[in-house]
C-alpha cells in the first residue's frame, strides 16, 4: 500500500468512525490511527483529506485581467482558493505553451468552479471576439485587442452580480489556505496583464461588455456550495 493508498484508506476509516455503531468506530478509528503511524501521516494531512483541486485550460496565452478577474469571481463564489501554472504541451510537431487554472476547495466546490468557469470564459470569448470584429477596419490590431479586453472586462463585471446571486457556503478558507502552502510551496504572485492601459479604448466598450454579460447562461444546472441551482440568466 502507498502512501495515497494509505491516505485513501484513512479517510474511510474516519467516516467509518463516526458510525452510530460504536464498536464499529472504535475499531475504524484504532485503524486509522495505526495507519497513520505506518505512513506517517500528520494531523495536517489528515485535515487536508477533503480538499480537492480541479484544473482546467485557460482562454488566454498570458494572464490577461479579464480573465483572472473572472477567475477571481468564480472562485470567490464557489469557496475555491485558485492559482495559475503552465505546461508544456505538443501540438503536431511543436510543442507549445499552455496556462491552466487550478481551483481548489472542498468537496464538490473545485468541479463546480471548473464547471462554471469553463461555460462562462468560453462565452465571454465569443462576445468579445464579436465586438472586435465590429470595430472599424480603420483600427489598429492592437488598438482592436484593447477594445476587446476593455469589453470582456465590462462583461465579467456584469457575470460577477449574476454569480453572487447564488453564492453558497464560503468554505474553509484556513484549511484551503494551509493546503495551498503545504501542497503548492512554489508559487509565487504573477501580476495580471490589462492592455486596454493606454490605448485607444472607449468608454463604450466596457458598457456593452456589461450588456452582454447580463444574457450570460450556465444552462446545465449545478449545485453551489449552499445546494442551489445556478442556471444562469439577466
Amino acid at each position: 500500500m502507498n502512501r495515497d493508498q494509505a491516505l485513501a484508506k484513512i479517510k474511510k476509516c474516519l467516516a467509518l468512525s463516526r458510525s452510530a455503531n460504536e464498536h464499529e468506530a472504535a475499531a475504524a478509528l484504532r485503524q486509522a490511527q495505526a495507519l497513520m503511524r505506518e505512513h506517517a501521516v500528520s494531523d495536517q494531512d489528515v485535515g487536508h483529506l477533503d480538499v480537492d483541486e480541479k484544473a482546467t485550460g485557460m482562454r488566454c496565452a498570458g494572464a490577461n485581467a479579464w480573465e483572472v478577474n473572472l477567475i477571481h469571481c468564480i472562485g470567490g463564489a464557489f469557496g475555491c482558493g485558485h492559482f495559475m501554472r503552465v505546461s508544456d504541451r505538443l501540438i503536431g510537431r511543436r510543442w507549445s505553451k499552455q496556462r491552466y487554472v487550478v481551483f481548489i476547495g472542498v468537496g464538490a466546490a473545485p468541479q463546480v468552479a471548473t464547471y462554471a468557469y469553463d461555460v462562462l470564459s468560453r462565452q465571454c470569448a465569443k462576445a468579445r471576439l464579436d465586438h472586435v470584429r465590429k470595430q472599424p477596419k480603420s483600427c489598429k490590431p492592437i488598438t482592436r485587442t484593447a477594445r476587446g479586453d476593455e469589453f470582456a472586462m465590462g462583461w465579467v463585471v456584469a457575470v460577477r452580480m449574476l454569480i453572487q446571486r447564488f453564492a453558497g457556503n464560503p468554505g474553509d478558507q484556513g484549511l484551503i489556505e494551509d493546503y495551498i502552502r503545504s501542497h503548492h510551496p512554489e508559487l509565487t504572485t504573477v501580476k495580471a496583464r490589462n492592455t486596454a492601459v493606454g490605448r485607444n479604448v472607449r468608454n463604450d466598450d466596457f458598457i456593452a461588455g456589461t450588456r452582454s454579460g447580463k444574457d450570460a447562461k450556465l444552462n446545465q444546472g449545478i449545485a453551489g456550495a449552499g445546494g442551489q441551482q445556478l442556471i444562469g440568466g439577466a
